[in-house]
């Protein structure tokens, strides 16, 4: 079964939720752009590699500071193909909206990031 949508009555449009959607889906055909090497590039920079953190070593040996934890927080808006992409935008626009009623848009961009970034360090740890 699939949601499309929910009834929950909204006061106001979800413009955060749009630009979440309009962010993420922009840096997903940006990655589909680039050069089979720099989306390589890209993913080791700015995508979570656990062995980044838990064998400092191997990150060093692949240029990469291990004291670094931007991915943490930029794989939020990377995705790993269009099912991926599709199934979170769909998600995001369909409880999203509601969700950023309730809260106002800034304090929702807020739980947003917090989010990604605690399933990044509960991917870490997994």
């Amino acid at each position: 079964m699939f949601p499309i949508r929910d009834t929950v009555p909204r006061r106001f449009p979800p413009v955060m939720v749009w630009t979440l959607i309009f962010v993420n889906s922009a840096v997903f055909l940006f990655q589909l752009r680039l050069a089979p090497q720099a989306q390589e590039w890209l993913l080791y920079h700015y995508a979570l590699v656990p062995a980044r953190y838990s064998d400092p070593a191997w990150a060093l040996a692949h240029g990469l500071r291990p004291d670094d934890y931007l991915p943490f927080l930029t794989n939020t808006f990377m995705h790993g193909g269009w099912f991926h992409l599709i199934g979170n935008m769909w998600f995001l626009w369909i409880f999203g909206s509601a969700v950023e009623d309730r809260m106002g848009p800034w304090r929702f961009l807020g739980f947003y990031l917090a989010c990604g970034v605690l399933a990044s360090v509960a991917h870490y740890l997994i």
